[in-house]
């Protein structure tokens, strides 16, 4: 039986494959993946196009997801907008919060991983002067790369480096 994470992950490769039937102009397999999916999971979608419109957009709930089907391939128990307002999210937000937090602790530290000398130690003073900073801010204060006449430029960080 497949736990909720392995639920979700295979929830945006069904979502992701009805987008690359999409892109390819093969709207009727993009139908029967998105159709099947609303017929399973019928509280995760919701249609948030006017009722009256021949290709109404839906979108799934848990993954953000978007696309628009001919309004007579939509299942009759998938919620308009309104009534799906009224349904709290289930443990799909849940499940995706666990899967950032897991990728998060998968991921070596900012000095562990390969980068260079220079990088470190701007990261290491940023992070001994500013204990309070997340630290993916100081990880992209202390890797930024501007080139001039591209990007906007700050100043240069000031402190001692140590």
């Amino acid at each position: 039986m497949p736990t909720g994470i392995i639920k979700f992950a295979l929830a945006i490769a069904e979502l992701k494959k009805a987008k690359a039937h999409s892109d390819a102009g093969r709207y009727t397999d993009k139908a029967m993946i998105l159709e099947t999916d609303m017929l399973k999971n019928p509280m995760q979608w919701i249609v948030d196009s006017k009722k009256d419109q021949t290709y109404p957009g839906i979108t799934h709930v848990p993954t953000g997801f978007r696309y628009h089907l001919p309004r007579n391939r939509i299942p009759q128990n998938v919620m308009a907008k309104a009534a799906a307002a009224k349904v709290k999210a289930d443990d799909c937000m849940v499940v995706k919060a666990a899967m950032e937090k897991a990728a998060r602790k998968e991921m070596p530290d900012f000095l562990d991983q390969d980068r260079p000398e220079s990088v470190k130690a701007i990261y290491r003073a940023l992070k001994r002067d500013h204990p309070e900073m997340p630290a993916e801010m100081k990880a992209r204060i202390a890797s930024r790369q501007g080139k001039p006449g591209h990007q906007k430029q700050g100043p240069p960080y000031k402190a001692p480096i140590k």
